[in-house]
């Protein structure tokens, strides 16, 4: 998996194969909370990636668009 969020770099995931894969990722970023970065959390959302190696060939399978609005509503029912 890839993910974008807010202005940093594009982080991914390391990869991992079968049906049922484990992600022990951690990504962190340090952000300085001011009215810009509210109104990001406010309107804007984290984009996922899915991404299938095949052989030596990389294949996006889909995008998600996560709202950033639930961590501030304290609303975790995607």
């Amino acid at each position: 998996m890839s993910v974008d969020f807010y202005n940093h770099d594009s982080k991914e995931s390391d990869c991992v194969n079968g049906f049922d894969p484990i992600y022990n990722t951690l990504f962190s970023f340090k952000n300085t909370v001011d009215d810009f970065y509210v109104k990001f959390l406010e309107n804007d959302f984290v984009v996922v990636d899915l991404i299938i190696i095949i052989g030596s060939k990389k294949l996006k399978l889909g995008t998600a668009k996560l709202p950033l609005n639930k961590l501030i509503e304290n609303d975790f029912s995607f």
